[in-house]
């Protein structure tokens, strides 16, 4: 043996030649060091084919590209039905992403919210954040601490007494009753794409709407009564119909906001065509939800009210804006990609 270590330069013991030629594993390859493979060479080729395919192919044929975690769902599911083993988590479609990684690209299905990163700057943060000191205190709404005061609150400024009630951060969303999800705040996951190939967009049926539902709360933490933006095909107010069923299933909501005690304060509903908020439908919203939430507003100090928005139809209607100044509610920028 020591010989033919010494003609082939290997070093095999001849307990390791006896064992393989018992077991009959004269021509074949050592077994590779570490934990045996739950898969042989023929089942992993064929799971990366089935991999790739079915993303190209829902890439094709126009649905929503899966996120590593949904297609960590469907592997599983694929090699647990045979019975051999019963994968869980993630590490499984890790491995078949590297392997065929050559042939995939990785996007964002959002394409502005590289825009939304890029804004997010230190420069453009702190513009925002001095301007917004300044309005809290040019309306009288708040006042510079004083150097004795840094553990009085959070921030640079303190707030009159009462003051946090009278600041609204508001923001519409859509209440989408298909399969499109509408352009919601927050960062969209990861998807994966197959070079070369076109489509990925969503789909969607065109026979449903998007309902428009505001949501909010004060700085106080109080919560504003939602407000409902349906659908109506009437061409004028007498007309206008929706479902009784529908008001029954809205809640109300408990607040003091302006008023000198805690009330019940109910949903608001508008009607338009599109179910969509347009500049006349958010003056209308400013004027029937908003106002009467403080009875005692004034365009005077410790009786103005602030209204935080993002952009958005309407937010430039000149005559709305002078008109709720007039009345003491200020609607000012909200910051950016903030929703």
């Amino acid at each position: 043996m020591a010989e033919i270590n010494e003609q082939f330069e290997t070093n095999i013991s001849h307990k390791t030649v006896s064992r393989m030629v018992l077991e009959g594993k004269i021509g074949v390859s050592p077994a590779k060091p570490g934990p045996v493979e739950s898969f042989n060479k023929l089942e992993c080729d064929a799971m990366k084919v089935a991999f790739l395919s079915f993303i190209k192919l829902e890439q094709a044929v126009g649905k929503k590209q899966s996120t590593l975690r949904e297609l960590s769902f469907r592997v599983n599911a694929l090699v647990n039905y045979a019975g051999k083993v019963n994968k869980k988590g993630d590490e499984l479609v890790k491995r078949l992403k590297s392997d065929v990684a050559d042939d995939l690209e990785v996007k964002k299905p959002n394409q502005q919210e590289l825009r939304r990163v890029l804004w997010t700057s230190y420069g453009n943060l702190k513009v925002w954040f001095d301007q917004w000191q300044h309005t809290l205190m040019s309306l009288g709404f708040a006042r510079l601490k004083l150097p004795d005061e840094e553990n009085l609150e959070e921030g640079s400024v303190v707030f009159f007494p009462g003051q946090k009630k009278r600041i609204l951060n508001l923001d519409e969303t859509d209440g989408s009753l298909d399969n499109t999800k509408g352009q919601r705040g927050g960062r969209p996951a990861l998807v994966f794409y197959g070079k070369g190939m076109a489509g990925g967009t969503t789909a969607a049926s065109k026979s449903s709407y998007a309902p428009t539902i505001i949501c909010g709360s004060n700085a106080a933490g109080e919560v504003l009564p939602p407000h409902f933006q349906l659908k109506s095909t009437a061409t004028s107010t007498a007309r206008e119909r929706f479902s009784i069923e529908f008001i029954a299933q809205c809640n109300d909501a408990l607040g003091q906001f302006g008023h000198k005690k805690q009330e019940v304060l109910s949903c608001t509903y508008g009607l338009n065509d599109k179910a969509g908020m347009n500049s006349v439908e958010l003056e209308k919203y400013f004027k029937g939800s908003i106002l009467p939430l403080y009875p005692n507003i004034e365009d005077v100090p410790l009786k103005r009210v602030i209204g935080k928005l993002d952009s958005g139809p309407g937010r430039l209607n000149v005559e709305m804006l002078a008109h709720l100044q007039i009345r003491g509610l200020y609607v000012v920028p909200g910051l950016p990609n903030s929703t």
